[in-house]
């Protein structure tokens, strides 16, 4: 009898908790909605095609990063560098590139360069117990610096010049009418998906968001 009021008041607070959450998820959706409409009406080239796939070329990366933070963030953490490992990954792999490494192999180097970024800051937050916003912010000034470096080393601003015509072609690679980009974004959107919804890996995640303490005499 003694528990029932506190059980009653933790799903109250759940409710208005939900409610909160619902009211900021239409309200934001409303926004995008009217300034899609804005645009409609005021920008005759808004609604067309080319337009459009422009525009979602353009959100397919942030999309692609945006998949992997997802994650992070529902576990209640987050993390600074991801902008600036993401620069100094697509510096790196330009450098790569114009320095006679194959296309697809710079990709991989550069992949494996940016999960480097991110095991270091696994490392930081789990194992030596720094707190995410002084470990990823010390990660994002170091791959920012890198960025620079290697930047005024091959050339500065323009580290763009002399790159291979094979780097420009896999950047507007088409499949049919849509970017490869974009399917790459959506084979990842539709895999986190998965992975939150049905292996216990998303629910362990989902589990560490809500309490970490449950969820680590859960798993253990």
């Amino acid at each position: 009898m003694i528990e029932q009021p506190a059980l009653e008041s933790n799903q109250n607070q759940s409710i208005r908790l939900s409610r909160i959450f619902n009211a900021q998820k239409i309200t934001l959706i409303g926004v995008i909605i009217a300034i899609f409409i804005f645009f409609a009406i005021f920008a005759p080239n808004f609604l067309t095609t080319r337009n459009l796939m422009f525009v979602i070329l353009k959100i397919s990366t942030i999309i692609i990063v945006a998949t992997g933070a997802t994650l992070l963030m529902i576990t209640g953490n987050f993390d600074l560098s991801v902008g600036s490992v993401v620069a100094f990954t697509g510096i790196i792999y330009a450098y790569m590139a114009k320095h006679g490494i194959p296309i697809y192999m710079a990709v991989v180097l550069a992949i494996a360069w940016g999960m480097f970024f991110g095991y270091l800051n696994g490392l930081a937050v789990a194992r030596l117990k720094i707190t995410p916003v002084i470990a990823t912010l010390a990660t994002m000034y170091i791959a920012r610096g890198f960025a620079f470096l290697i930047a005024r080393w091959d050339g500065g601003a323009n580290i763009s010049a002399g790159l291979p015509r094979d780097f420009s072609s896999f950047g507007r690679t088409m499949i049919g009418p849509i970017p490869l980009l974009t399917i790459i974004m959506i084979v990842l959107v539709a895999i986190f998906i998965f992975i939150e919804r049905k292996t216990v890996f998303g629910r362990f995640i989902f589990a560490m968001g809500s309490n970490p303490d449950a969820a680590r005499v859960f798993r253990y």
